[in-house]
């Protein structure tokens, strides 16, 4: 899942081929980022689909919505939206070595994005000019399960599973995505989802597969070190979102079902007062005081405190949600769903 950082626009993507996009048609003034966004949330009712039927594996936004691009598993293709995800082109791919595109992330602009491969001999890539092409990065190879972009597009982190062993090994670039470095100490853990502070100098990845790994690392070194938090090591996490500034974050955790939070960089992790579900994609905005989960039974939940309460919603696509990005003002939103489609809505407030 993918939020703007304008809140205007919001998409998400799911395995098996679609991809949902929402367009709030709210003209009332925003006084606060996100403030429209999960008043009128459960108003997301008309939903149309956008888009070629695909396994869209993943999706990302730029600021203000209008640059958009998607990954798909099982074939060598980046798809890429200049118009707040309404018509889309196929990616120009330089010096193509696979298939099985796993994630993308884009830059506040959209100028820039990384995505990578989820093979064994998968590499990263990275594009300068919003997703239309894309260049091979250094000679990292492996099994690339997550990427993650700051908001300049200058720091950039990615996780590689070893495949056998269900462990893994994490990179860090501060070129734009074009070389990548291990991160010492590393973390020996493969992670499905990875979030960064708009500088690129926080972030968080959390991690499953073993008991052993379970929890969330946190660096605040722009991803040159990873350390290990002591608040939840024995709960198995998925998706993750993180605030601009870094110092407020949210992960979903399948071991119990539960929502965490932290307001202090990622270090230490809260219990939420959260319903019980299979959380997936998650989104938060630039304050950090607004956040959405995707939920795999066609829901949404969103709160509007830190990540401390939330409130599940129904989506009304019909299919079970994955992963979701919505704009700052809640007028466009991104959703995938199990049905393997990208969906859009334009919201409203009646």
């Amino acid at each position: 899942m993918s939020i703007s950082s304008s809140g205007q626009y919001a998409i998400g993507c799911i395995s098996n081929d679609k991809i949902y996009r929402s367009v709030n048609t709210s003209t009332t003034k925003i006084s606060q980022d996100l403030t429209e966004v999960f008043e009128p949330l459960y108003k997301y009712k008309t939903w149309t689909s956008t888009g070629e039927p695909r396994s869209w594996s993943g999706i990302s936004c730029s600021n203000d919505g209008r640059y958009v691009i998607a990954s798909t598993t099982g074939t060598p293709l980046i798809q890429y939206s200049q118009d707040f995800g309404v018509s889309w082109a196929t990616a120009t791919i330089n010096n193509p070595t696979g298939v099985n595109w796993y994630e993308v992330s884009m830059s506040n602009t959209g100028q820039y994005a990384v995505a990578c491969q989820y093979t064994e001999t998968g590499r990263i890539y990275y594009s300068s000019n919003y997703g239309a092409t894309w260049n091979l990065s250094t000679s990292v190879t492996g099994w690339f399960l997550s990427v993650a972009i700051s908001s300049s597009g200058r720091y950039a982190i990615a996780n590689q599973d070893t495949g056998a062993v269900l462990t893994g090994s994490t990179y860090y670039s501060s070129d734009f995505g074009a070389t990548w470095t291990l991160s010492s100490p590393n973390p020996s853990v493969a992670s499905y989802n990875m979030a960064l502070s708009s500088t690129g100098k926080y972030g968080i990845l959390t991690t499953g597969f073993t008991n052993s790994t379970w929890g969330v690392y946190y660096s605040s070194n722009y991803g040159v070190s990873w350390t290990r938090s002591a608040s939840l090591q024995s709960i198995l996490t998925t998706g993750c979102a993180m605030s601009a500034s870094g110092q407020y974050a949210i992960v979903g955790a399948q071991s119990n079902g539960k929502i965490y939070y932290s307001n202090d960089f990622g270090v230490t992790w809260n219990e939420s007062n959260s319903v019980s579900a299979n959380w997936y994609g998650a989104s938060m905005s630039d304050s950090g005081q607004y956040c959405t989960f995707a939920i795999g039974n066609a829901n949404i939940a969103y709160s509007s405190n830190y990540g401390v309460d939330w409130t599940v919603t129904s989506a009304t696509t019909g299919n079970g949600t994955n992963k979701i990005a919505i704009s700052k003002n809640g007028q466009y939103a991104f959703v995938t769903t199990t049905a393997g489609r990208i969906f859009k809505c334009v919201a409203t407030n009646v």
